[in-house]
């Protein structure tokens, strides 16, 4: 499955749109961290914003841009 970070977004009326929502499997292999380092960090309130959907999780693929954009570090060179 191809996780690219292009943004992909669902229109739902009057020219709005939504973000995609990702499982919680796809954002571990996105942000390359384990499901459990991932589930931990939620439980501790840490880390990505998240959508609790009944028992599922999602998080907003806007979310998981922003978390690494916030995360990068820039080097001079």
């Amino acid at each position: 499955m191809d996780h690219t970070l292009m943004y992909h977004a669902t229109k739902i009326g009057r020219g709005e749109t939504m973000d995609e929502l990702l499982k919680e499997e796809e954002v571990a292999e996105i942000i390359k961290l384990g499901l459990s380092t991932l589930r931990n960090m939620r439980h501790n309130q840490k880390g990505l914003p998240y959508v609790k959907l009944g028992r599922s999780v999602r998080y907003k693929r806007s979310d998981v841009e922003q978390y690494i954009n916030e995360h990068t570090i820039a080097v001079s060179g």
